[in-house]
């Protein structure tokens, strides 16, 4: 009896998978060859070790397939749309790839706090998916949304299954062969919101007209991994000879758990990607505090700032097993805005249309979705800032040695999100080389936004000035070189 319950549950589980072979994978003999034996082992295992009960207990839940030896660990979110522009690179790389999509802060507060910003310079604001998002008027954001019950949860399970279909949809259209396979994890929820109420994004409004009806509605649960057909999966790290992680969103689900998963595994771990970062030799390009639009320091990196602790957390792991770290600075990143007035006051789309077929980046349904994020009525920065670190992340599968050159050290802090990349080993020379390159004096003739500017980095440098000395970690500083004719866009 127990045999033929066994056999019925493989049964299933081997129709369910051809099924979803057939759908979208069609002719890829080695995926079901693959299948076929990996359910055998799978069900073999579970009965001699946990007997049938727990076999039908966790009959959707599989072992997750490896095509390939490598693997890359994409931490993402779609706040942005640069992170696909990364996964349609990595695609081509021939490695499998755990995208970990991080949610943000609003998803776990319940109301809002008006005075948050005045008492907390740098730690963004506080407010809730309802507060943010309760009162949007777009007839196909609100039919969409018509999905889900709940205010918070409502726009975590949203956020999930639009960052599903997105990333698998990307994946799946990319072109190249051969491709590993695709799994998607639910990560965490950060702490900081970095954007105010009147100006943040609604991610699932962007993107909403490209959603259909059909997609799927995944359990929203952290640490659940989703292979690309929807089903429910557990991944052995253990089983790939490399690994490569980039830190292109935040490192919310960077907990205990991952730690020590991740600590298991580190001689495998062949590289960190780290985009974020500003040097301290250097004018800083990003953007310091502008009252009640943006709470946070210049030298906080948004990646590194919207979960401070587990940022410094993740910096104290990658030390602590030695793993080869490579940074990519918001210096290095061009900004690709070009203008259809010589006042330079409208924006067009050329400059990122021209990078994206620069960089074979032609997928129908990547182009589609970038230029809705491009085009949104929010104006982001035209700055594709995932790919740099995609475009090294792929190098270093192939030739990671020629990437260790540019050695420098990172200074990260556990509350703001500093992440400042010094050539020096002196927390205090670092210090002084970034407050150098500042403009903190008024002049005749400031505007009233360069005159708050200037004050707000004041109060920035008083901050830094106060705090303990930071701790570091050895890092290789990625150069890279934009085509100007081109944009095509190259390590150096």
């Amino acid at each position: 009896m127990c045999d033929r319950f066994i056999y019925d549950i493989a049964s299933l589980q081997i129709e369910k998978y051809l099924n979803n072979t057939h759908t979208l994978l069609m002719a890829d003999h080695e995926y079901v060859w693959n299948a076929l034996n990996k359910l055998t082992t799978i069900i073999e295992s579970k009965y001699n070790t946990l007997g049938p009960k727990r076999v039908y207990e966790e009959d959707d839940v599989i072992s997750a397939f490896r095509k390939s030896n490598n693997l890359i660990i994409s931490t993402g979110d779609i706040s942005d749309i640069d992170g696909f522009l990364a996964l349609n690179k990595y695609a081509t790389s021939g490695a499998d790839c755990l995208f970990i999509m991080n949610f943000p802060a609003y998803i776990n507060t319940e109301y809002s706090e008006p005075e948050f910003e005045a008492k907390n310079p740098g730690l963004g604001f506080k407010y809730s998916a309802a507060n943010a998002f309760g009162t949007t008027q777009d007839e196909t954001y609100n039919k969409f949304m018509k999905r889900y019950t709940d205010a918070n949860m409502n726009m975590k399970k949203a956020l999930t299954d639009v960052a599903f279909e997105m990333a698998k949809t990307v994946w799946d259209e990319a072109a190249a062969s051969p491709k590993g396979f695709f799994y998607f994890c639910i990560g965490g929820i950060n702490t900081i919101n970095p954007f105010s109420l009147k100006v943040v994004k609604n991610e699932v409004l962007v993107y909403a007209s490209e959603m259909t009806e059909q997609l799927h509605k995944l359990d929203a649960t952290e640490g659940i991994i989703y292979d690309m057909f929807g089903n429910k999966c557990i991944m052995e790290l253990n089983s790939y000879n490399g690994i490569y992680m980039d830190f292109n969103g935040s490192m919310a689900f960077f907990d205990r758990g991952w730690d020590q998963r991740l600590s298991n595994i580190a001689s495998k771990i062949k590289g960190v990607f780290v985009m974020g970062g500003v040097y301290s030799d250097k004018t800083p390009v990003t953007m310091p505090s502008i009252q009640n639009v943006l709470n946070r320091f210049s030298c906080a990196t948004m990646n590194q700032l919207y979960h401070p602790s587990r940022t410094a957390d993740f910096f104290k792991f990658v030390a602590v097993h030695n793993i080869p770290t490579f940074v990519i600075t918001n210096n290095q990143v061009s900004d690709l805005a070009t203008f259809s007035d010589a006042e330079k006051k409208v924006k067009t789309y050329d400059g990122i249309n021209k990078f994206l077929t620069a960089n074979s980046l032609n997928g129908t349904f990547l182009q589609s979705v970038a230029s809705l994020y491009y085009n949104s009525p929010n104006n982001p920065p035209k700055k594709p800032f995932d790919f740099y670190t995609a475009l090294a992340l792929v190098q270093s599968t192939k030739s990671i040695e020629s990437l260790k050159k540019n050695p420098k050290k990172l200074f990260f802090n556990a509350t703001y999100g500093i992440t400042l990349v010094s050539p020096s080993v002196s927390w205090e020379k670092t210090l002084t080389d970034f407050e150098s390159n500042l403009d903190l004096e008024t002049k005749d003739g400031d505007v009233e936004f360069i005159i708050n500017k200037k004050k707000n980095l004041k109060f920035e440098m008083d901050v830094l000035k106060k705090l303990p000395k930071l701790p570091q970690i050895p890092v290789y500083d990625v150069h890279f070189k934009l085509n100007p004719s081109t944009n095509e866009l190259t390590i150096v």
